[in-house]
């Protein structure tokens, strides 16, 4: 099997379809215009500290895919009715998490990856066997300075929270159903889960700041 210009040999598992195969040199997250390029570049934007990583494979070893990330040797995710395989040793990746691993044993500290992904499914209104993802990610030190880049950090995106008109419903807090574990510093957990109440302001951020700079340019004319 062809497959990026390479030849890869085929066995019981491989499942992949000329029409799949034809979309992984198109890499529309990375063509310049396209939408799905413009919105990386705003994500991008808001991260300058970043690493910004948009050209990885998309062929992943099951490993890379799914034993890295813990996921069971009977996870449904696994089975050729849900992924796509080349051969029992290489597939497609199904989610950007496939490089997490690989890029911080690259020595990234903070970084955000964008890629297109494939998973097994009917088409209708909702669902497409092509699509795209954005992860980000990033070390932090439990030192005092570390702690004091995430409360700064929270005190930025509280900031957005409040010029946006984001509800959030879903709070992330510590319960006695979702406690702190005990190897974590109560203290560092609060200062998270504080931290990832604010994903859907981090998208809305950049569309609001283009959206109030062209507000700005028209009035100007």
């Amino acid at each position: 099997m062809s497959v990026l210009g390479r030849e890869y040999p085929t066995d019981e598992m491989t499942n992949v379809s000329p029409t799949i195969l034809s979309k992984l040199p198109l890499r529309l997250h990375t063509q310049p215009a396209h939408p799905l390029s413009t919105l990386r570049a705003l994500i991008e934007s808001h991260f300058p500290s970043y690493a910004h990583i948009s050209s990885l494979s998309p062929l992943v070893t099951p490993y890379q895919n799914f034993d890295l990330l813990s996921f069971p040797a009977d996870h449904p995710g696994r089975a050729v009715t849900d992924s796509y395989y080349i051969n029992k040793d290489l597939m497609l990746r199904t989610h950007t998490s496939a490089h997490e691993v690989e890029v911080f044993e690259k020595g990234e500290s903070k970084w955000l990856l964008t890629a297109d992904v494939y998973r097994r499914d009917e088409i209708d209104g909702s669902h497409y066997p092509v699509f795209h993802q954005t992860e980000g990610a990033r070390i932090v030190s439990a030192d005092p300075n570390g702690m004091k880049d995430i409360e700064d950090d929270n005190a930025i995106l509280q900031a957005h929270l409040q010029r946006s008109n984001i509800i959030i419903e879903d709070v992330p807090h510590l319960s006695p159903t979702n406690p702190c574990q005990p190897a974590h510093d109560p203290k560092h957990t609060e200062l998270i889960a504080k931290i990832s109440s604010f994903p859907s302001t981090v998208l809305y951020w950049p569309f609001l700041a283009t959206m109030s700079a062209r507000r700005l340019k028209t009035r100007s004319e």
